[in-house]
């Protein structure tokens, strides 16, 4: 079982705004959803995909910040 993950990129206007804005919509498989199913399981079930993945994106993001403050 290989680890899959497709991102798909779409690109919207906001109705309010009229600003262009991206929309991801992720597709996972595999390995990894093997990780999400079980990151749900150990939260009880109180986690969903969605929260777990927000959780993994802005520590990534933190993550990335530090690196690059580090660099500075």
């Amino acid at each position: 079982m290989d680890n899959k993950m497709r991102i798909i990129s779409e690109e919207f206007t906001n109705e309010n705004t009229g600003e262009n804005v991206t929309g991801l919509t992720l597709m996972i498989d595999g390995k990894i959803k093997q990780v999400f199913d079980i990151l749900v399981q150990k939260s009880g079930g109180t986690k969903t995909y969605l929260d777990i993945m927000q959780e993994a994106l802005i520590s990534g993001i933190d993550s990335q910040i530090k690196k690059l403050r580090d660099v500075e």
